[in-house]
């Protein structure tokens, strides 16, 4: 199949198998139903545990497994950076800001905060009782907030490295997330979504979905897209929850496990268009074309791959992300952070 060289973005998604792989996304030159093909670039075994986690920059994946370390890897330069050991339980949740920082949770009930720079832990801040199941960034970077098994929400101020808040729920959060303009969140219990308003911590809507909810992305500061239990993705509005969902399509034949969502990375890109990646327990990361003002309509399928593979998360890497800052740290130093009480030491194997 002739194709070019226009790599648009990076598609890397994580399984059951204790493996990452990593496909680039390619646009074809041919007359093709996809206009797109996912080609494999890496695969990466470093970890003993499955893949729980994984999140990205425009340098660096970082990946969280049930083996209790995050694996760093160079997406510049395709080279193994190292493992990152504070944790004592599995890694839920990994989140980068910028090219300066990156944050994990634990089952441990840990957030650690790591200097991109150096791989240092900056700062580990305890509060929780039980395991942390999710970890979501202001935009701003000023503020954090962790859901937890303990069945409460703690928010925590970044500029001193100190919790600011906790508020008690009544039931245990699966995820948490902030709107691209940090002025709500949004916390995932089963088949709901909580929508809380900055200023007042208190929910003012709730959405209610047929079946339990497995990942949400938003694709505007007010529009979702979420999937779960189903094989539907369906698309709801939070400024009017009690109306019909905005639209819903088909896009699995089994549950759908991951969602991620960019702004329009082709040559030709337009401002309401929006890429949308899925993953699902099928084994196919789908590439899908949306657009907002259309979400009735059914999307055009840009690219699909058979993974064979039991997959459990997804995150791109994207084009379209610019940040003068992303070319620094680029180091290729290995480093491990030691535990209290001595030094883990694992030998970990080089990606070529």
């Amino acid at each position: 199949m002739a194709t070019n060289t226009n790599i648009c973005s990076r598609i890397i998604a994580g399984c059951y198998e204790r493996t990452i792989l990593g496909y680039d996304v390619v646009e074809l030159e041919d007359n093709s139903e996809e206009e797109y093909e996912l080609r494999p670039t890496f695969t990466d075994n470093s970890h003993t545990g499955c893949i729980k986690v994984l999140a990205c920059n425009n340098t660096f994946l970082a990946s969280g497994s049930t083996d209790e370390t995050v694996h760093l890897y160079n997406l510049a330069t395709n080279t193994d950076v190292g493992s990152l050991m504070q944790h004592d339980g599995s890694i839920t949740s990994l989140k980068f800001f910028k090219s300066t920082h990156l944050m994990s949770a634990g089952s441990d009930g840990l957030l650690c905060i790591w200097n991109t720079n150096n791989w240092d832990c900056q700062k580990v801040l305890r509060g929780h009782r039980e395991a942390i199941h999710s970890l979501a960034v202001h935009p701003s970077g000023k503020l954090a907030l962790t859901a937890s098994k303990d069945k409460t929400l703690r928010t925590w101020n970044l500029v001193n490295g100190r919790p600011a808040y906790t508020t008690h729920i009544k039931e245990v959060a699966d995820e948490v997330l902030w709107s691209p303009d940090g002025a709500i969140y949004l916390v995932i219990i089963g088949d709901k979504i909580n929508i809380y308003d900055i200023t007042t911590a208190t929910i003012t809507d709730t959405i209610v979905h047929s079946s339990a909810i497995h990942a949400v992305t938003f694709i505007e500061e007010r529009i979702i897209a979420l999937g779960g239990e189903g094989t539907d993705i369906v698309f709801y509005s939070l400024e009017d929850v009690t109306s019909k969902p905005l639209g819903h399509f088909e896009a699995h034949d089994k549950r759908v496990k991951g969602l991620q969502c960019v702004l329009d990375c082709s040559s030709n890109a337009l401002p309401d268009v929006r890429w949308i990646v899925s993953i699902s327990s099928d084994g196919f990361i789908k590439l899908w074309k949306i657009n907002v003002k259309k979400l009735s309509a059914k999307p055009k399928l840009l690219a699909s791959r058979s993974t064979t593979a039991r997959l459990t998360c997804v995150t791109i890497q994207s084009t379209k992300v610019e940040d003068e800052e992303e070319t620094k740290g680029q180091g290729k130093r290995k480093h491990q952070k030691g535990k209290k009480g001595g030094q883990k030491k694992k030998q970990k194997k080089s990606v070529p």
